[in-house]
């Protein structure tokens, strides 16, 4: 059995072949070698050859985007790439390269023909071997896979739900309203943004420390969940913007709808008591809060959803003017001060 042929006997795509069929097998492969780093070949690159690993380490890489390529695959001796290139014609799906000094066994396609017309019963068995490790290496990549899309879950959620709460961040709700601008706002189909932060938050911070004020945005934020979900108003949008300020959209409300939304949530705030206790052994205290609300619709109040929170802003303003834990709503006229480009 010749040098070749006894490497092939070590590797999984030749399993199960005889030593004549082996040497057969070898007779079809032209050695190559690379030195580290060259290239085999890019991705997206017709193929002519299919490749067995003798020694050193291939790598392979895939790009994302023009700037950003990632490691997707590493081939050790025995390993073989580039089969379906010759077997179905394909284009390179990555961009195979030498991590080390690499030895390689090529077969090329018209070589690759030859050995199914020539040796059929050789050709199924390499055919079949490959098949059941690309199998195995599926499954492997369905298991990477599942793992990656249940961490771009997270990483998804963690770049627009704010942590403290469980609510939107103020990223999605800027693109929310964005993406209601553009689906079209007029008379017939309203939209209202209730704006709202905690009246005298920083009391709490400073009088029982900032543990005591995390339990009280943990609760508020509780209860803006609940009440949003159960407000049925379709795709609502109920977000923390930072510290005690928070937003809640409302896609298709009217500024009267909105009005009745924001008066029971402060009503429910109002009658919300929270236990916070410093640490263990610490007598339990009750700790209670109020709210000040704004609110804003568009188009009654504004043309665009920048507007729509400079007006909801400045009706808060005015709540907190007007002594606090009250609802306001923006004049409304107030667009005649808010935006000087208003269409003709």
């Amino acid at each position: 059995m010749s040098d070749i042929a006894s490497f092939l006997s070590t590797v999984p795509a030749c399993a199960g072949m005889s030593g004549l069929e082996l040497n057969t097998l070898a007779a079809f492969l032209e050695p190559l070698r690379l030195a580290p780093s060259e290239i085999l070949f890019r991705e997206g690159e017709g193929g002519s050859a299919m490749y067995f690993v003798r020694t050193g380490s291939m790598g392979a890489w895939v790009m994302e985007d023009e700037m950003t390529r990632r490691e997707v695959y590493e081939f050790l001796p025995g390993s073989h790439l580039g089969e379906m290139a010759i077997a179905e014609g394909s284009v390179r799906s990555a961009t195979a390269y030498a991590k080390t000094e690499v030895s390689l066994l090529a077969l090329d396609a018209l070589d690759f023909h030859r050995l199914v017309w020539e040796h059929p019963g050789l050709a199924v068995k390499l055919l079949g071997n490959m098949a059941r490790n690309l199998a195995a290496w599926l499954d492997e990549a369905a298991d990477y896979l599942g793992d990656l899309a249940r961490w771009g879950e997270n990483a998804r959620r963690k770049a627009v739900v704010d942590e403290s709460t469980g609510l939107f961040n103020r990223r999605f709700l800027e693109e929310a309203i964005r993406a209601r601008e553009g689906r079209g706002i007029d008379a017939r189909r309203p939209c209202a943004l209730v704006a709202f932060d905690l009246d005298r938050f920083h009391d709490v911070n400073e009088n029982l420390g900032n543990p005591a004020g995390d339990a009280v945005i943990a609760q508020i934020g509780a209860l803006v969940q609940s009440m949003a979900s159960t407000a049925g108003f379709e795709g609502i949008v109920p977000a923390r913007l930072s510290g005690d300020e928070f937003s809640i959209l409302l896609p298709d409300a009217t500024k009267e709808e909105a009005t009745a939304f924001a008066e029971g949530l402060r009503l429910a705030i109002e009658e919300l008591f929270i236990e916070f206790r410093a640490g263990p052994g610490a007598v339990t205290k009750r700790l209670s809060i109020t709210a000040s609300f704004g609110i804003a619709e568009a188009p009654r109040d504004a043309y665009d959803g920048q507007s729509l929170v400079a007006c909801a802003d400045g009706a808060l303003a005015q709540a907190k003017a007007e002594g606090r834990n009250c609802v306001r709503c923006a004049e409304d006229d107030a667009i005649a001060c808010l935006d000087e480009s208003v269409p003709e």
